[in-house]
């Protein structure tokens, strides 16, 4: 399922929620291979106490899931938060939109960009290691850039 093509606008706003909101990373998954392949996946989160800004996003990017935040801190009389998320292929065709807006994540969606070029090489066979070792190294410098 593809995503929706954002406006000029849209890619714009989306960018700067982004930017100050969201969060771009890999997260790694370890498979119960018998050669117990690591992997990673690309995630995009964008996390709001507005219910209604993160149902807007859905609207526009046309995918994504919302959903509640677990609110640790209700005894100091905290608003709900919720998150909205995206991940793998998903995420990279939002990340092309707001590329040329983004101001902080602009790293981070390159490192994206750059992972998404590893996937589908060895389709149905084990990863090289060439191709284990970027991912790592990707991971490595996104968590980085993150901190």
């Amino acid at each position: 399922m593809k995503i929706n093509n954002l406006t000029d606008t849209d890619a714009a706003y989306l960018a700067g929620i982004i930017d100050g909101e969201g969060s771009i990373n890999l997260s790694r998954v370890h498979k119960n291979s018998p050669d117990h392949t690591t992997t990673y996946f690309i995630r995009l989160r964008v996390t709001n106490t507005h219910r209604g800004l993160l149902d807007w996003i859905v609207l526009k990017v046309g995918y994504g899931s919302v959903g509640k935040m677990k609110n640790y801190d209700s005894k100091y009389n905290r608003k709900q938060a919720y998150q909205w998320n995206l991940s793998n292929q998903r995420v990279v065709d939002v990340l092309r939109q707001v590329y040329p807006y983004l101001k902080v994540k602009r790293l981070q969606a390159e490192v994206a960009f750059e992972y998404q070029k590893t996937v589908g090489i060895s389709f149905g066979k084990k990863l090289s290691e060439e191709i284990v070792d970027k991912r790592a190294g990707l991971k490595s410098k996104i968590t980085g850039l993150n901190r």
